[in-house]
């Protein structure tokens, strides 16, 4: 299911998943009080090496399970600090239909064929999320067992859940303090993509590229603010032409995820990941800054031999 997302497609949904979950008031309570945003890069590469061992394993695999149930503890942890958030199932199923549906929302975004994508693919994702979400646990004491509880058994509903989600008006029962922390962890999740994927410097443009695939009332409502008009044209434009260039080539026989996968299974913890690119980001600043010093001093010594004396 994963085969046609390629790692930088699959951080913008990750962060654009969370940026959505943000606007109900559990959502915003759970990831902001939960401390979702501390380990933030080993917290986005984790989740994705969990997804993409149990699409690999399947969804009742014994290996799956237990990962899952990892998983739990970690929610369980996080529901302490914010009770009720974790007592229904629309946060935590809306988390998988956001991954499962965001290939068709870019190519609508951006005016693509939604043809491409293989019907089998569409049928595949409402049957594994359905049976992988039952095995997540939900609060103690809440009324649902779990999280698979009414889960959409159809692409056609996993769609318009989706939609129903951007058109509800969660802002309505959220108070003020959790609208702060639905805009914070937004920013913060806005700036964690760019940091990935962008070099220093360049961080508005990993921010323009952000907005234009999040939703525009989860924009609004989470104060994310709206992309630059011509800035998302050229951003839609230069999609547009990737993918329909992409649908007229074959498909790869490897997944543009593999090798990002296999990466991740050759490591034995995530811990120091995000003290890794911080560093990473920091030796590149300073190689940026080294470079850019090099080349005004050349420039200014050949401006000075050769026209110096005509000053």
């Amino acid at each position: 299911m994963f085969y046609r997302l390629d790692p930088f497609q699959v951080a913008l949904g990750y962060n654009s998943m969370f940026t959505q979950l943000v606007q109900t008031p559990a959502g915003a309570d759970a990831v902001y009080l939960g401390k979702t945003l501390n380990k933030a890069h080993q917290r986005y590469y984790e989740t994705v090496y969990y997804f993409l061992r149990w699409a690999d394993a399947g969804a009742n695999a014994p290996e799956t399970v237990r990962g899952i149930q990892q998983v739990n503890k970690m929610h369980k942890a996080a529901w302490s600090r914010a009770p009720g958030a974790g007592h229904f199932a629309w946060e935590a199923q809306m988390a998988i239909i956001v991954l499962s549906y965001f290939e068709d929302f870019v190519r609508k975004t951006v005016g693509a064929s939604c043809a491409p994508v293989p019907p089998q693919v569409r049928e595949a994702w409402p049957l594994w999320s359905a049976q992988l979400t039952q095995h997540f646990a939900t609060e103690d004491g809440a009324v649902l067992p779990n999280f698979g509880v009414n889960y959409p058994r159809t692409w056609a509903e996993v769609e318009a859940f989706y939609w129903w989600w951007e058109e509800y008006p969660f802002e309505k029962s959220a108070t003020d303090e959790q609208k702060l922390r639905a805009y914070e962890v937004s920013q913060a999740f806005q700036s964690q993509f760019s940091e990935l994927f962008f070099p220093a410097g360049f961080g508005w443009l990993g921010g323009q590229v952000f907005k234009t695939f999040v939703p525009p009332k989860c924009r609004e409502r989470t104060r994310l603010g709206h992309p630059n008009p011509v800035m998302e044209r050229i951003i839609k434009f230069g999609v547009w032409a990737q993918i329909s260039i992409q649908d007229l080539l074959p498909d790869s026989k490897v997944a543009p995820m593999a090798k990002l996968y296999e990466d991740m299974q050759s490591h034995k913890s995530f811990r120091d990941i995000d003290a890794s690119i911080q560093q990473s980001r920091k030796s590149l600043l300073h190689n940026m800054f080294l470079t850019t010093g090099l080349f005004f001093v050349v420039i200014s010594v050949v401006f000075f031999k050769y026209f110096g004396g005509r000053l």
